[in-house]
């Protein structure tokens, strides 16, 4: 089976997306090839006896609960009633936009360059000490996109991630309007009565392995019991997450199995998934631009 991973599905837009106009003629040209795009329940069935899960079959799988995913992904799907898995983080329940979401938009506005410049020109008036080779590998082609979002999403203490987003949100008169960004609870309750999923992508989008057992419970947890709440997903649902920037641990895993998640999806690429449900490769949907089908 081949699980594909969308973010951003839009137009105008700098930063990484899938043309919206593409992305139809992706999923038509995915139905024209023979392709079975199927849902977490199919999938489990398919499990449950024992049925052979080939190449055949396709997992749509959408991240973060963007806006576009309602305006754009979702008629789509409903035209050629293919369904999809979303994985939506508490934030939207709390109407608060993320850090990842407002780093995007900045990228979107102004080039690499000039990014990396206002980052290290707020490191060098605080008195900070960052340097680049210390966090990733400058060797790396797009090694200053990979410093900034290490240092804004990990490195940098919580109160300068703050203070650089916001200085530049300004400067850069980028909005911070929760609206602009992400579906409403509506928006998704109308998407699930139509044949599409939801599920888990952590309360706050952190990486999981950076933190400790209990608070990684708490991630989880509180994440699925909005979902819950919100009647996007009962407790006789499947429950699926996918983790936050593809990060997890051993103790992630025990999390999962004791509130009986039934699968978890990872950024890899090397499929796992039958003897490993809470380890499920997916691809990116880039793949899907080079392909042939």
């Amino acid at each position: 089976m081949n699980v594909y991973m969308f973010h951003y599905v839009t137009d105008n837009f700098k930063y990484y997306h899938f043309d919206k106009g593409q992305f139809e003629e992706t999923i038509k040209k995915l139905i024209m090839s023979n392709n079975k795009i199927i849902n977490l329940k199919v999938l489990k069935k398919l499990q449950e006896k024992n049925e052979i899960i080939d190449n055949n079959y396709v997992l749509l799988t959408f991240d973060d609960g963007t806006i576009d995913h309602y305006k754009y992904v979702f008629p789509i799907l409903k035209k050629y009633n293919v369904p999809g898995v979303f994985f939506i983080c508490s934030n939207i329940f709390h109407k608060n936009v993320l850090n990842i979401q407002l780093i995007h938009q900045i990228f979107n506005k102004i080039d690499i360059d000039e990014f990396y410049f206002e980052i290290q020109n707020y490191i060098f008036k605080n008195n900070l000490i960052y340097k680049p080779q210390e966090i990733v590998n400058i060797n790396l082609n797009n090694w200053k996109e990979k410093y900034i979002k290490r240092l804004l999403q990990t490195s940098l203490p919580v109160e300068h991630t703050k203070k650089i987003l916001e200085q530049l949100m300004n400067k850069y008169n980028i909005s911070n309007d929760f609206n602009k960004y992400y579906m409403s609870v509506e928006n998704m309750l109308e998407m699930k009565n139509n044949n599409m999923e939801f599920g888990c992508h952590a309360s706050t989008h952190n990486r999981l392995s950076n933190l400790c057992p209990n608070d990684q419970l708490n991630e989880v947890k509180e994440n699925m019991d909005l979902l819950i709440e919100n009647k996007l997903i009962t407790k006789k649902d499947i429950l699926s997450i996918a983790y936050p920037f593809g990060d997890y641990n051993a103790k992630t895993i025990d999390i999962l199995k004791s509130l009986n998640f039934e699968y978890a999806f990872t950024t890899k690429e090397e499929s796992i998934y039958k003897i490993n449900k809470y380890e499920m490769a997916r691809y990116d949907c880039n793949i899907l631009k080079r392909s042939k089908l």
